[in-house]
Parts: C-alpha cells; structure tokens; sequence
C-alpha cells in the first residue's frame, strides 16, 4: 500500500476508533460525566441542532466561504503568476503583508473588520478570500527564489528572453510546494474561518460553537465539531483529488 493511501485512509480510522470508544465508552461505562455527551443525548438532540440552531443554511454558509475563497484565490494566483514571480511593486506590497503574519495575526485584522461591518455576510467572504490569496501568493514569492535555474538558463540558452515563459516556468516548479502545502492551507482557512464567525456571532458553524458554549450545550458542541472534523478531512480528500487530476507540472 503507498504512502498517500495510507495518510488519506489513517484520518478516517482515527475517527471511526474515537467514535467506537466513545459509544462504548460514555453509553455504557461513564453514564454521569461532564467530559462528553453520551451518544444517545447527541442522538436525541439533532433535530434542535437542525430546527433551532439551523444547521444546514449556517453549514453551507461557512462551507461556501471555504470554496468561494480558495477558487477565487487559486484563479488569482494563476492569472497574477507574472506579477508574482517577477521583481515588482506588486510582489514586493504581497510579500511584505505575507511577513506581517509573523508579527500581526490575521485574526486581528478580522476583529477589526467585524467591528466596522458587525451584521454584514459579505464581510466574511471578503476577509477569507483575502487572507487565502496572501498566504498562497506569499508562500509562491518567498519560495521561488530556492528554486533551480535549470530550466531557465536552458531558455536563455535557446535564445528565448520573454519573463513571462521564465514566469511560467519558475510556477510549474512551485507546484509541487503549493501540493505539499494543501494540507496546511486548508486547515487554516477553516480556523480562521471559525474563529472569525465565532466572534461575529452571525452566521455559520462559528456561530453555533458560540450559542452552544453560551448555552452550555455539550450535545451540540460536540456535534459540531465533529462535523468540523469530517469536513476538513473530506475537503483535503477532494483538494488533493483535484490537484492531482487536474493540475500537471511536468
């Protein structure tokens, strides 16, 4: 078996173990804790967790923020690849805010943006788009100058002087990064995102982790989170499908 079956198949199993346990676990042997809910509380529970707390229109509000921001993000790294790979006021304004994170957290910013737009649904679309764009076009124009100049000078060689094929070319090799970096990517997107509707208190799946912990709602909670869970590892499932079926680097 390789090694990528093994890391797609390995979240998935943790899961299902935790969940074995904590059937077993909390149903059956610690039926007075405060620690977990017991599985038959949560089971009882999800028609408030869809009635009152509306879990679908606030799951697909936080999910459509997550794919509204990396599709829109991934078209700008491609269609802007010649302004990012090549020395320009444009690289050099992206890649000093891409710096910035280690000195000012993003989720600041969103604060910041909460308090000036407090009830807009846009806002939050706005700000997840905008942070995927830096963190992937940093990452590009902070890595594209360890990469080798083989292909370049051989270009050069040939009599070819055009940047925007020496742009071209200098993206196919950062690909294999941007692959190795989904993971990463993804998940941050999805905390950011959480954090951010948790503060707002508006919309989304942020917004039913807040009301559940105001409520002490354990049941809910819980269920959340592992919705969280399950989406994160379904959608690294799909990014990496995607990558590799559709994107080519050779």
């Amino acid at each position: 078996m390789s090694n990528k079956n093994i890391y797609f198949k390995k979240p998935f199993t943790l899961i299902l173990s935790f969940l074995l346990i904590w059937i077993i676990l909390f149903q059956f042997v610690l039926e007075q804790n405060s620690f977990l809910p017991k599985p038959l509380i949560v089971y009882n529970s999800l028609s408030d967790l869809f009635n009152i707390y509306q879990l679908p229109s606030n799951f697909f509000f936080s999910l459509g923020a997550i794919v509204f921001s990396i599709i829109i993000s991934v078209l700008l790294l491609y269609f802007l690849k010649y302004y990012l790979l090549t020395q320009n006021i444009i690289s050099e304004f992206i890649l000093s805010i891409y710096k910035l994170k280690y000195f000012i957290p993003g989720i600041l910013i969103g604060i910041f943006l909460i308090f000036w737009f407090p009830h807009s649904i846009y806002i939050e679309y706005i700000f997840l788009t905008i942070s995927s764009f830096i963190y992937l076009s940093g990452l590009v124009i902070n890595e594209k100058d360890k990469l080798g100049n083989e292909y370049v000078v051989s270009l050069k060689s040939l009599g070819v002087k055009d940047n925007k094929n020496y742009a071209a070319i200098k993206f196919k090799q950062l690909l294999p990064l941007l692959e190795n970096s989904l993971i990463i990517f993804h998940l941050k997107l999805w905390a950011i995102l959480i954090t951010f509707e948790y503060i707002q208190n508006a919309w989304g799946l942020g917004t039913i982790i807040n009301n559940s912990v105001q409520y002490r709602d354990l049941s809910t909670l819980f269920s959340v989170s592992l919705l969280i869970c399950l989406t994160i590892i379904s959608g690294n499932y799909i990014l990496k499908f995607l990558f590799n079926r559709f994107v080519y680097w050779e």
